[in-house]
């Protein structure tokens, strides 16, 4: 959940208090999929202000933002991106509505946003309204996207609720996998709904082991690991967390899910097999006692609700209803 958009309105102000007074000085790649901002209070050739770094990873498979105050660029190999924003200064960070997206509001109507959308994620230049440059150019289609309507309103009332037919994830799109996996069923009551949203707009943040990976996340699911209060100390302790996990961790992780899904599957063809061949037996058995009670028909006496009869294919007696 630390791309989840109840993750991210926690840590959107937090960012704009950390970068409050700072201008861009640099940004830049030194990675493929990983984009450095620096910030500072002033550009000068004496090192004496304040820096504030935002790493921005931009994986097909992960991606997520890290803080720091100090950050090593290489001697090489870095190539200097939206150079449009140097030294221009930080107005406001802001969190769009009901969406995994951010933006950095800068002087001269400029807006770098950060979409985080698990593996069509991308870092994308705004000028007002106009898209002008892309980190990741071979998403063609973020060149369409528009800043304005990046905010989703969505009427999230109990009467619209209730007009969904309690289909909660059309009120709330942006719940996320976890919590749709962990409660489901329950958030089809609007008060267990209105609870759970409640607790997500005013969370603390858990790094947990779950479904065999470490997550930040909302609410306490799987093995907590640490609980944070502050949502950037949170994200940086779970981008090192998840850096730090080895490959054998990763493949254990990998090869244990893929076993769990194959027995869920194999249990579920199991439960349907033997329904099936339950359903064969009777149906076969049925046909047996149609067979007996068609042989045995001269004796048995009109009225009669059960009897004893020859059950030739057993070879043994059988009580009979009828």
């Amino acid at each position: 959940m630390h791309n989840n958009y109840y993750f991210l309105r926690q840590l959107s102000p937090q960012i704009e208090n950390r970068l409050e007074g700072l201008q861009l000085m640099t940004a830049w790649s030194q990675e493929k999929d990983e984009l450095v901002l620096g910030f500072a209070a002033a550009r000068g050739k004496i090192k004496n202000y304040k820096e504030y770094f935002i790493k921005v990873i931009l994986f097909p498979d992960f991606s997520s933002l890290y803080f720091s105050e100090q950050f090593e660029r290489a001697k090489k190999n870095s190539a200097e991106l939206f150079s449009e924003l140097n030294d221009l200064a930080v107005l406001s960070v802001k969190q769009f509505k009901n969406e995994r997206a951010l933006g950095i509001f800068f002087e001269n109507d400029y807006t770098l946003v950060f979409k985080l959308f698990g593996n069509r994620s991308n870092a994308i230049l705004f000028k007002n309204d106009e898209v002008i440059d892309l980190f990741h150019n071979k998403l063609v289609a973020d060149n369409k996207l528009s800043l304005i309507a990046l905010d989703r309103k969505i009427d999230q009332s109990e009467n619209a609720f209730l007009a969904a037919q309690n289909d909660y994830r059309k009120l709330y799109p942006t719940l996320g996998k976890t919590i749709n996996e962990e409660l489901g069923e329950q958030l089809t009551n609007w008060k267990k709904l209105s609870e759970t949203i409640t607790e997500l707009e005013n969370p603390s943040f858990y790094l947990c082991q779950h479904d065999f990976e470490t997550k930040l996340l909302l609410l306490p699911f799987g093995e907590i690991k640490q609980v944070f209060s502050d949502p950037i100390e949170a994200i940086n302790s779970f981008y090192v967390s998840h850096t730090k996990v080895d490959v054998l961790g990763k493949e254990k992780a990998d090869v244990l899910r893929k076993l769990n899904k194959e027995k869920r599957q194999t249990e579920i063809y199991l439960k349907d097999a033997y329904r099936r061949l339950d359903l064969i037996e009777n149906e076969a058995r049925h046909e047996e006692i149609g067979h007996i009670i068609m042989a045995n028909l001269h004796q048995i006496p009109s009225r009669t609700e059960k009897i004893e009869l020859f059950d030739f294919y057993r070879n043994k007696q059988v009580i009979v209803r009828l």
